[in-house]
Order: C-alpha cells, then sequence, then structure tokens
C-alpha cells in the first residue's frame, strides 16, 4: 500500500514540474520575441530623428523658383530597406524677408529666425521586409527651423 502512495506521489511531481518547464519555455519564447521587436522599435525611433534631418537638407536644396512652388511631400527608404518614411510638409512659417516664398507660406515677425517648417513624419515597417515580423508605425509632427 505505501507503494501505491508513493508511485501516485511521483507521478504528481513529475507533472507539476513538466508542466512549470514548459511554462518557461513558453515565456522565455515571448521575452525573445518582445526584445526583438523593442530592437527594431528603437530602429525605427532612429530612422524618424534621422528623415527630420534629411528633410530638413531636403527642404534648403529644394530649388522654388519655378512657380512659387515649395516642397510638400518626401519620402524616404531606409537604407536596408526595414523602414518606409513619409514626410508631409503642411505649412511654412517665413519672415518678411522671403517675398514670393510659396503658396502655403505664412508670415511671420521674428527676428530670431528666418524661416520655419511644419511637418508631420510618418515611420511605417516595410511590408516586403520579411525581418520585421510585428507592424510598426511611428507619427510624429515638429517644427523645425530650416
Amino acid at each position: 500500500m505505501k507503494r501505491g502512495f508513493s508511485l501516485f506521489y511521483m507521478l504528481a511531481i513529475i507533472i507539476i514540474l513538466n508542466s512549470l518547464l514548459l511554462m518557461g519555455l513558453k515565456y522565455a519564447k515571448f521575452s525573445k520575441r518582445v526584445s526583438v521587436n523593442d530592437i527594431f522599435l528603437q530602429k525605427a525611433r532612429l530612422f524618424l530623428q534621422n528623415s527630420i534631418e534629411l528633410s530638413l537638407l531636403a527642404i534648403s536644396g529644394y530649388d522654388r523658383s519655378k512657380k512659387l512652388n515649395c516642397l510638400q511631400k518626401i519620402k524616404i527608404i531606409s537604407k536596408d530597406k526595414n523602414f518606409i518614411a513619409d514626410i508631409k510638409i503642411k505649412r511654412y512659417f517665413i519672415s518678411k524677408n522671403f517675398k514670393n516664398f510659396c503658396q502655403n507660406a505664412k508670415m511671420i515677425e521674428s527676428d530670431e529666425s528666418n524661416a520655419m517648417v511644419l511637418m508631420q513624419i510618418t515611420v511605417t515597417n516595410n511590408p516586403k521586409s520579411k525581418k520585421i515580423k510585428e507592424n510598426i508605425k511611428l507619427v510624429k509632427q515638429t517644427l523645425q527651423k530650416i
């Protein structure tokens, strides 16, 4: 009779240990996936900041001499083709020194800045990229000096 109870207790302990080990494996896979997604999210944030700088460079080098047109949209693809940045330039704020700048420009009175730009940056993961499993979308609206 004692052997029957000890066999039952040993089976119960083995089942409990197995279930604990299986739960541990499940959470280990989950934490790996979360850390990989965090890495890509950090890369997307860095790409967003880089896109702001690149768009300011594109705005400063744009030729506005034709019919008062200004740059309205910019699309930037990351070097590794994992992220796409869509930049929409909502409004230019310019001082009175720059007459006939462009159509969506608004005049401001400021001695400290000649021109500023209000833009909205949307960074998404490239759907063609197979490295990123989860969808990433970052949106930032910023006012920058040009």
